[in-house]
């Protein structure tokens, strides 16, 4: 508490110190953005990719990178050079396959691109569970069990990733091959700075701010998160990915705040 106590007064006195402040707080929330959201694609694929990257290489050895594969029931040889993902042998018996792609876009039947079908995706996300479902394959073979086991952690993986903007937004950065490092300055604007620091000190106060004022800065924080989705949505569509990175910077601060202010709301 004493510790405390001497920096809130530090920073009080000297407004400089709020800017370090604030700096080490952005290096701290880009830290977070980068273990929430390591892609499993480290590079740009396209439709006629056939190699595609995963978390761990191991996970889709047996298929990710092949231009085809043949059913391990019927032998049947299914094309997969268009990169899309397939999950069952068109044969008369369905068998379920392994992964054959680990491009979360592809999983979903989306295109590679920040604007996506929400709806879309989870009405997908629905019908591949449906189908994946371990609980489906519970008296199958163990390599039915196995597959099964594989593509529905794929589809959650991807659809989790995919759903929200920001997660959505990193994972794309990394298939342009970048990430957010906290070596980069993107978010260090004073202005923008000195904004978030002032909105956390008053966070912090004690006595807490009123419900109404809670809901005021809710509202503000609600139109600067809208802002940054319509910003990284313009920016993927234009290949600007510095100014991405950027955006994604600031929609990490306001997404702390989003939070805290949920907390403090739902407080009794």
């Amino acid at each position: 508490n004493l510790g405390n106590n001497m920096l809130k007064h530090i920073v009080e006195k000297k407004p400089i110190y709020r800017l370090l402040l604030a700096t080490c707080s952005y290096s701290r929330a880009v830290q977070q953005s980068r273990v929430q959201a390591k892609p499993s694609a480290r590079t740009l694929t396209t439709k006629n990719s056939a190699s595609q990257r995963s978390e761990d290489p191991r996970e889709h050895e047996r298929a990710a990178q092949l231009p085809s594969l043949p059913c391990w029931k019927c032998e049947r040889v299914i094309d997969l050079s268009g990169g899309e993902a397939k999950f069952l042998c068109p044969c008369a018996e369905k068998v379920i396959l392994p992964p054959t792609t680990s491009n979360y876009f592809y999983v979903m039947n989306c295109p590679v691109s920040f604007e996506v079908d929400l709806d879309h995706l989870r009405t997908t996300y629905k019908s591949l569970q449906w189908i994946l479902h371990p609980d489906k394959f519970a008296n199958s073979s163990e390599k039915e069990k196995r597959f099964s086991e594989e593509q529905s952690s794929l589809v959650n993986k991807a659809y989790s990733t995919l759903i929200k903007p920001h997660s959505r937004g990193l994972y794309l950065l990394g298939l342009h091959g970048e990430q957010i490092d906290e070596k980069d300055n993107t978010a260090g604007d004073p202005t923008f700075l000195e904004e978030v620091m002032e909105a956390n000190e008053e966070l912090s106060r004690a006595p807490p701010p009123p419900p109404s004022r809670l809901r005021d800065m809710q509202e503000l924080n609600n139109k600067k998160l809208k802002n940054c989705v319509s910003e990284l949505a313009r920016f993927f569509k234009n290949g600007d990915i510095s100014n991405a990175k950027e955006a994604l910077a600031r929609m990490k601060y306001f997404l702390n705040i989003e939070k805290d202010l949920v907390e403090m709301l739902d407080v009794p």
